[in-house]
C-alpha cells in the first residue's frame, strides 16, 4: 500500500516528528512528504467523481511547482505523490517534475492515473523514476462498461491497457519492475457485481501487484446495493479471492455499501492463507497493502493508529490552497491550511493554521474518542481523524514500531495531568450536548 511517504523516513526524522506532536512549539522540519495535484482538470467524466468540485481547472505553473519543491528539500523533503482532483498526467511539465526527483534523489512515493495517457515521455520518465505504488483507476473491466461509468469513448478502455502492459514491458527492460508496485482499483455497485470474474481475471492479464474493490463515495441512498445485492456480491466474491489471492493481493474497501464486517472477514481469510504458506515454507510475498498484522499486541495497537500526517505531509492543489490531505481536499467544510500563490513554504508550514490542525489531532489522541468538536475547535479536520484507525490511509502509515511508540506517548499524555483535565472538560461539554439533545435543544 502506499504509505504517503512514512517509508522514506529515516530514524532523525521521525524522532523529530514525535517530539513535535507533544511541543507545539518545536520546529520538526520538514515537510518530508508533498502531495502535489498540479493540475485541477481530467481527461475523464466520470459520474461518481469525489474530486468534481475542486476541477477548475487551474494549473500550478512550473515555477511555482520548483521553488516548492526547492523549497522543501533543505528542510528534510523525502517523497512526493502525484495525484490529485484532476489527472496528474494531464501537467504540461509533468517529466520535468520527475527530472527534478531523479537529480536531487527524492523518491517519487505514489502516483494515482486513469493511465489513459501513461505512454511516451511521461511513460519513459516513469520507467527512469518509476513510484513505488502506482494506482491507475480502471474502475471497470469491460469497454462498456467503462465508456458508461467514465463517461468517455470505450477505445480509452484498450488505450489504458495496452499502456499499462507497455510500461510494464519499460520496467522489465530497465530492470526495475520490482520496483513499481501497480494497483488496479475497480468501483462495486449494482452494476458491476456480474463483472467480477472480469475484475480478477484482467487484474491477472495486466500483472498487477493489487486489486482494489471499492464502493462508491457520496452516493444517494437509492443508489446503495440492497441486502439482496450485498449478499450476491459477498456469495460471487469470496470464491473469486480465495481463487487469485497467490496472483495479487487483494483489497477491500466496501464500507461504504454496509459490507465492512464481510469484507473484513473475507480480507481476514486471504490473509491467513498467505501466513499459511509462509509457515509451511513458502517464500512469503510482501504486503503491499499493509494489512497483514505484525508483532505480538497488534490488534491493542489499532487502537492508537492515530493521523501522524500534520506533522510531516501536506497537500497542494492547482490553485495553490494547502490541504492537510488528498481525502479531506474535497470538503467543502473544510479550510485550507494557507496558499503558495501567496505565503512562502515556510509559512503556511509553520502558520497559524497548521498549528491549529496539528491541536485538533493532537486532542483527539488525548480525548480517545469522538469529541464534541465544530467551529472554531475544528476547522481543518472531521470525525474520521478523530478515531483511531477512523481513516484507511492514515490508520496504516506506520509500522508496528512506530505504533507502539506512539502508544506509549498517547498513554502518558492521557494519564498527565493536563491530559486528565481535557479529557474532564471534554467530557462535561459532552454530557451537557447529550441533555441538550434530550429535550430537543440541539440537533
Amino acid at each position: 500500500m502506499a504509505t504517503q511517504g512514512w517509508k522514506w523516513l529515516g530514524t532523525e526524522d521521525k524522532d523529530a516528528i514525535f517530539d513535535c506532536i507533544w511541543d507545539p512549539d518545536r520546529d520538526c522540519g520538514g515537510p518530508y512528504h508533498l502531495e502535489i495535484d498540479p493540475v485541477d482538470s481530467c481527461n475523464a467524466d466520470c459520474y461518481f467523481c469525489n474530486s468534481a468540485e475542486v476541477r477548475r481547472g487551474d494549473v500550478l505553473g512550473w515555477d511555482r511547482v520548483q521553488g516548492l519543491l526547492d523549497d522543501a528539500r533543505p528542510r528534510g523533503l523525502r517523497s512526493v505523490r502525484l495525484s490529485g482532483g484532476g489527472e496528474s498526467l494531464l501537467y504540461p511539465h509533468f517529466v520535468e517534475i520527475i527530472n527534478w526527483l531523479e537529480r536531487h534523489g527524492v523518491q517519487l512515493d505514489n502516483m494515482t492515473t486513469n493511465g489513459v495517457t501513461l505512454a511516451g515521455r511521461r511513460a519513459e520518465a516513469l520507467a527512469r523514476v518509476p513510484p513505488a505504488f502506482l494506482m491507475v483507476s480502471l474502475n471497470y473491466a469491460t469497454p462498456e462498461r467503462y465508456e458508461w461509468g467514465m463517461r468517455i469513448p470505450r477505445r480509452s478502455f484498450h488505450k489504458i491497457c495496452e499502456n499499462l502492459t507497455a510500461y510494464h514491458g519499460m520496467l522489465a527492460g530497465a530492470g526495475r519492475r520490482d520496483e513499481c508496485q501497480t494497483q488496479l482499483q475497480f468501483m462495486i455497485s449494482r452494476e458491476t457485481i456480474e463483472d467480477l470474474p472480469e475484475m480478477f481475471a484482467l487484474g491477472k492479464r495486466l500483472n498487477a501487484t493489487a486489486v482494489t474493490l471499492r464502493g462508491l463515495y457520496d452516493q444517494p441512498p437509492e443508489r446503495r446495493l440492497t441486502p439482496e445485492e450485498r449478499r450476491a456480491l459477498m456469495r460471487a466474491l469470496a470464491p473469486l479471492a480465495m481463487e487469485y489471492t497467490d496472483e495479487f493481493w487483494i483489497m477491500l474497501d466496501l464500507g461504504m455499501e454496509g459490507l465492512e464486517q464481510e469484507a473484513a472477514e473475507l480480507s481476514n481469510a486471504i490473509h491467513a492463507r498467505h501466513r499459511n504458506a509462509e509457515d509451511n515454507g513458502g517464500a512469503g510475498d510482501s504486503d503491499p497493502a499493509g494489512a497483514k498484522l505484525q508483532g505480538n499486541g497488534a490488534h491493542d495497537l489499532d487502537r492508537f493508529a492515530y493521523c501522524l500526517m500534520p506533522w510531516y505531509s501536506m497537500t497542494v492543489v492547482g490553485s495553490g490552497r494547502v490541504y492537510p490531505c488528498c481525502i479531506l481536499l474535497t470538503n467543502q467544510e473544510i479550510d485550507p491550511l494557507g496558499n503558495l500563490n501567496g505565503q512562502t513554504l515556510a509559512e503556511v508550514w509553520n502558520g497559524e493554521a497548521f498549528k491549529r490542525y496539528r491541536g485538533e489531532i493532537r486532542r483527539a489522541m488525548v480525548l480517545d474518542g469522538p469529541a464534541p468538536m465544530s467551529g472554531k475547535l475544528c476547522r481543518h479536520t472531521t470525525a474520521m481523524c478523530w478515531k483511531a484507525g477512523g481513516c484507511h490511509i492514515a490508520s496504516k502509515l506506520g509500522d508496528p514500531a512506530d505504533v507502539a511508540r506512539l502508544a506509549r506517548q498517547i498513554t502518558d499524555a492521557r494519564s498527565s495531568l493536563p491530559g486528565r483535565l481535557t479529557r474532564m472538560r471534554f467530557g462535561l461539554i459532552r454530557k451537557g450536548i447529550n441533555m441538550a439533545r434530550a429535550v430537543g435543544l440541539r440537533d
